[in-house]
């Protein structure tokens, strides 16, 4: 189990979010909402199948997926943020959310995989070579045929980035 540790409390950028710009450029002021209208389409895509979480945070994905799908996993390696989010999603039927990495979960829950893996603003909290080990372990946790969705300030291009699963053995991200 990881003892990560996330040390930003978003709560206090609120005051200043509305001075951000939409990196789509349609005024919103909201730099994620391309992010979001990107999930949407991909939530009603795999409509009804199952969601991978990866950094649920507080559930802001959780909360958009959690009536669309049949089951929503979310993975928290930071304890203030894993409580948080079980206790705000421990009535809903379709939502676990554990505290754990996703090498944690695939040693827990071998063979799982999920029509859908979301990986908002991770990557940019945490080393590389932990990046390099969350894109291995989502080759294996994302079914056939399934698509993964990964949203990252680091980003080369500053854009979110789509990835589907190859059908090999492997189920290598191509």
């Amino acid at each position: 189990m990881s003892d990560y540790k996330y040390h930003l409390d978003e709560r206090k950028l609120a005051p200043i979010k509305s001075v951000f710009t939409s990196r789509v450029g349609d005024g919103s002021g909201d730099h994620q909402q391309a992010f979001f209208d990107m999930l949407d389409m991909l939530l009603l895509l795999r409509q009804g199948g199952t969601m991978l979480d990866i950094g649920c945070g507080f559930g802001r994905v959780v909360d958009v997926a959690k009536d669309r799908m049949s089951k929503v996993v979310g993975l928290e390696p930071d304890m203030d943020r894993f409580v948080a989010c079980r206790d705000a999603y421990e009535t809903s039927a379709s939502v676990s959310i554990i505290h754990g990495t996703t090498s944690d979960h695939l040693a827990q829950a071998p063979g799982q995989q999920y029509d859908l893996l979301v990986l908002s603003m991770v990557l940019q909290h945490v080393a590389t070579d932990t990046c390099k080990d969350i894109l291995k372990d989502m080759s294996a946790l994302l079914k056939p045929g399934g698509l993964a969705i990964v949203s990252t300030t680091h980003s080369p291009d500053s854009i979110d980035k789509f990835y589907t699963a190859d059908g090999q053995k492997n189920g290598a991200i191509s």
